[in-house]
């Protein structure tokens, strides 16, 4: 087997499956780039970082990679793309191989499905957050009144009904922790509810989710 069978005791968490990527997805707010964050820090995920055109919410952001539009345009290899406020986003497939968490959108998923020929497995998270909640938590960390609006308006539309493949459904919890107790949790479950086997070098998983 490919991964560490160790107990959940107090975030004694296994670390991540190399064979697999696991797509973190949820509304603006939801705690999808947080709790990416707290996989790498405590359980040595290496997350990957879309390029994107946009600018830098602040001096020192470092959740994405930030390029211009001329540097953009010359990526190859994207399995994943979208645009959101004029601002394009996407990940290359150089990237994914060596990654193990992305935080991603709705289309992005699908757009990922379509183009991503490696070796690696998919597996789709979605963080399930009210309105209310993300622009809480969105107000919190700082952002601007009239952007959060923005936002809340335009994953009303994104999430209104969700298409993309889903494997696991994270329901809304109380705090952060929590939050990062039950994405563990539903890793964990995962990956031992499914069969990971080697046929002359490829990977065949059959799935056995919820």
């Amino acid at each position: 087997m490919y991964w560490s069978n160790q107990v959940l005791n107090n975030h004694n968490v296994p670390h991540p499956c190399k064979d697999i990527i696991l797509l973190l997805v949820g509304r603006s707010g939801s705690g999808k780039t947080t709790i990416a964050n707290m996989l790498c820090e405590n359980n040595g995920f290496t997350e990957l970082k879309s390029y994107t055109t946009r600018q830098k919410r602040y001096e020192d952001e470092k959740c994405h990679i930030f390029v211009t539009k001329e540097e953009f345009d010359k990526l190859k290899d994207l399995v994943a793309y979208t645009m959101f406020d004029n601002n394009e986003y996407c990940a290359t497939k150089e990237q994914v191989e060596d990654a193990d968490v992305y935080v991603i959108d709705p289309n992005g998923v699908t757009t990922f499905m379509q183009n991503y020929t490696g070796n690696k497995q998919i597996l789709v998270m979605y963080l399930d957050a009210s309105e209310k909640t993300c622009i809480e938590h969105m107000l919190h960390r700082g952002d601007d009144y009239d952007k959060v609006q923005q936002r809340a308006l335009h994953d009303n539309d994104k999430f209104s009904e969700i298409t993309c493949p889903i494997d696991i459904i994270i329901k809304e919890k109380r705090s952060i922790s929590e939050l990062y107790d039950a994405v563990v949790l539903a890793y964990e479950f995962a990956i031992l509810n499914t069969i990971i086997v080697k046929q002359e070098g490829d990977l065949v998983w059959n799935r056995k989710l919820p």
